[in-house]
């Protein structure tokens, strides 16, 4: 799945990926995870691949894009949607591995930082 397109999300796509991140009681790692209640919850990359999704009016409510959230497959299908919308898997990747480096208590608030700044 090599992808060498440098593109990035549109303002109006990271946006909406910072309006989940806001929505959501924390950030988990990647690639995301339920909530103990069964609450879908996005990784940074999660979040810009769900937005990416929403934009182009892809995700429909029965959460077919959150299917499987928190395995290495979704991983793989958080990538898939970055090669798809021709965002950089360079970038992606970066996006996971930053995600993760922050502590669980400011993750939210450095990954709309990162965002903003993007």
């Amino acid at each position: 799945m090599k992808n060498t397109t440098m593109n990035k999300p549109s303002p109006d796509v990271i946006e909406l990926a910072i309006n989940l991140i806001k929505q959501q009681d924390s950030t988990p790692e990647s690639p995301g995870a339920l909530t103990a209640d069964g609450q879908v919850t996005y990784c940074a990359a999660a979040a810009l691949a769900a937005a990416g999704l929403q934009s182009v009016n892809v995700l429909n409510e029965n959460g077919v894009f959150s299917d499987g959230i928190g395995t290495q497959s979704f991983a793989d299908k958080i990538r898939k949607v970055f090669v798809e919308q021709g965002w950089s898997l360079d970038l992606c990747n970066e996006i996971m591995l930053l995600n993760d480096a922050f502590a669980p208590h400011e993750r939210s608030r450095r990954i709309i930082d990162y965002f903003q700044r993007m």
